[in-house]
């Protein structure tokens, strides 16, 4: 009705209402057509009042534990609620609305975490978990993105609707223009269709930046280790008390300080004398702290003990008597033949990326704490070597693990698919044993903090 009188609008609207009851007028600002804005007026309003939306949602977000919140944003009330829309319409146009939600989704992480995150630290949450983040994407990230690879997709079907073999989806001249300018040149054609594409380059450039803003060997060897896929593992696994991966609050804030690079605590002494940082790298690998290391240990030895089971390869923890050498004693070791009729032994364990002794190697090859792991124990373990298989099974305090350790838990995990027919049994497994290492180093972190005496008296009647 735009281009009338306000007065023969009003009549306008009167007749139409008496004809069709119940009929609304919808402004340009608020319309849409099946969630998509129709006019360029109306995007950044739509996108605003999905925004607040979803704000008065994160309120509630604390009330429940920081694990299934962080797991609920990640996969239905983040970014995929807008994502549709990112989609249908020119969002990468309001980036103050997407800065908007992003802020929201932020502020709910810190209110549910109890970390404040700095401007490297939530440029990093926001990549996928295989590269390094908590796989809660950033709607300001991902609104090129979304809207080139729609509508590479759509071309087609615009040109054949609209009979022209020049026209191109309304946006996409403006939307491939500044992709240029923020983040270099398209992808090749054949790509431009599939969002993860353009995505893939957007993150690449992401961790370039996190890596030349802060060159530290601490740093290089945190964000290179942290984007190995199987060190976010933990952070995939369905938080479940039942099946015992389910992290309380504490345990994953630990987790995610560490994943961050993030402080945990002020500055305090630790047993052994020296001072702990805010981040306690200290204690991952102080000798104060070898009975939890030990712990952890054994958890993850227990779970590879038990899926061996269940794999039907019956076994035997810390066996004796296998060599002459008393000191050679492995975490376990199959009854049964494991294969080529010979049993197998395994040990188990967990370096620190971080130790003195291993950073400067570590911010240079990823993975080297596991690597020189995996080659020390077979060294020790040679006189095992002529009668059984053995598998060094050796992971990192960053989560990544040894090729032979991912190697031995995906042949447990084909074992028990062909048992169960659970094709999914090898990525359990895996997240099992990521959940007890995460768990375990978290108890490190927030062992040996200075204590005091409590209020008892408090409950006295």
């Amino acid at each position: 009705m735009q281009g009338f009188p306000l007065e023969v609008q009003k009549n306008l609207v009167e007749q139409l209402e008496q004809q069709l009851p119940g009929l609304q007028v919808i402004d340009r600002e608020n319309f849409q057509l099946l969630g998509a804005a129709m006019f360029d007026d109306s995007v950044d309003s739509t996108l605003q009042d999905k925004v607040d939306t979803l704000s008065t949602m994160y309120e509630r977000l604390p009330l429940m534990s920081s694990h299934a919140a962080v797991t609920l944003l990640r996969h239905s009330l983040g970014v995929q609620k807008v994502v549709y829309f990112l989609r249908t319409s020119p969002g990468f146009s309001c980036p103050t609305s997407c800065r908007d939600l992003d802020k929201a989704v932020i502020k709910a992480l810190e209110r549910c975490l109890n970390l404040s995150f700095s401007s490297s630290a939530a440029a990093q949450l926001q990549l996928p978990i295989s590269k390094g983040g908590l796989g809660i994407r950033s709607a300001e990230a991902l609104a090129l993105p979304c809207f080139l690879s729609s509508s590479y997709g759509s071309i087609e079907m615009v040109r054949l609707c609209m009979n022209d073999l020049g026209a191109i989806p309304t946006g996409l001249r403006e939307a491939l223009e500044q992709w240029t300018t923020t983040v270099g040149p398209a992808i090749p054609m054949d790509s431009r269709e599939f969002q993860k594409e353009w995505d893939n380059v957007l993150v690449d450039t992401i961790m370039k930046r996190l890596l030349a803003e802060d060159t530290s060997d601490l740093t290089r060897a945190r964000l290179t280790h942290v984007s190995q896929k199987e060190s976010g593992l933990f952070l995939t696994a369905v938080p479940s008390p039942n099946v015992g991966t389910l992290l309380n609050n504490e345990q994953l804030r630990a987790s995610l300080a560490l994943r961050l690079g993030l402080p945990l605590y002020e500055k305090h002494p630790c047993a052994c004398g020296m001072t702990v940082d805010t981040r306690g790298l200290h204690k991952l690998s102080c000798s104060q702290y070898a009975l939890q290391r030990q712990a952890r240990h054994d958890h993850v030895n227990d779970v590879l003990a038990r899926a061996l089971r269940q794999a039907g390869v019956t076994n035997r923890l810390e066996p004796q008597g296998l060599c002459a050498d008393d000191a050679i004693r492995p975490d376990g070791v199959t009854i049964m033949p494991w294969s080529a009729g010979r049993a197998l032994t395994w040990d188990v364990t967990i370096r620190d990326t971080y130790a003195a002794t291993h950073l400067p190697y570590a911010s240079r090859a990823v993975g080297h704490a596991s690597s020189k792991a995996e080659r020390e124990k077979r060294q020790k373990y040679l006189p095992l070597l002529n009668s059984y298989t053995f598998v060094p099974f050796a992971i990192e305090s960053s989560g990544v693990w040894g090729g032979e350790a991912r190697e031995f838990a995906r042949q447990i995990g084909q074992r028990i698919t062909q048992l169960t027919g659970e094709v999914k049994a090898t990525q359990f497994l895996c997240q099992r044993i990521s959940i007890e290492v995460a768990r375990g180093t978290a108890a490190l972190l927030m062992e040996g903090l200075p204590q005091g005496e409590d209020l008892h008296e408090l409950f006295l009647t």
